[in-house]
């Protein structure tokens, strides 16, 4: 049988043609129609203006992951007055306080559960009725935001029933570590 007979070459020729014509189109609409999601991952400061008066004056936290348009995201308090980092808080009380979610440019919607004394400085808890500020058991929370330039702003409904928080929080600048040698 003759490999290079001109049906062969003719049918391997249009192969390889309208394969290199697809690949084309394909790569010419994917740079085109597909965007990446903006990112917001970072750290962002709640401040107290926004939250019931049994929090931190330094603020809360909001720590957010990024990965495409799928969120996950943790309350911890803010370290020292004039900090603008989180307070160092163990693994395990990270895990426990998880809002996952997704990214629906410009908006993002978390939900999940929170432990109220991860809001407290030094798991502080207080006298009050309100579920935020006696610290006891965990909350479900539903934290829906706008993204405009480096601020959050929406609200975030903690407890059952659900006590409304709205809220605006600011981009903290990233934090450079400094490689090992």
């Amino acid at each position: 049988m003759n490999h290079f007979s001109p049906k062969s070459l003719a049918f391997y020729g249009i192969a390889i043609t309208s394969v290199i014509v697809l690949f084309s189109v394909v790569s010419a609409l994917g740079e085109s129609k597909l965007k990446a999601p903006a990112k917001i991952e970072g750290h962002y400061r709640v401040t107290r203006s926004s939250l019931p008066e049994c929090l931190p004056p330094n603020g809360v936290n909001l720590n957010v992951h990024q990965s495409g348009i799928y969120l996950t995201a943790s309350f911890l308090p803010m370290g020292p007055k004039n900090a603008t980092t989180p307070a160092v808080a163990p693994l395990a009380e990270v895990e426990k306080n998880t809002l996952t979610g997704r990214w629906h440019e410009p908006t993002l919607v978390l939900e999940g559960l929170v432990f109220p004394h991860n809001f407290h400085s030094n798991g502080d808890k207080f006298e009050s009725k309100s579920a935020i500020c006696s610290g006891k058991g965990q909350l479900v929370a539903n934290l829906t935001a706008t993204v405009q330039q480096k601020v959050l702003q929406g609200s975030l409904s903690l407890g059952s029933p659900p006590i409304k928080i709205d809220f605006w929080a600011e981009k903290q600048p990233d934090i450079q570590k400094v490689p090992d040698h």
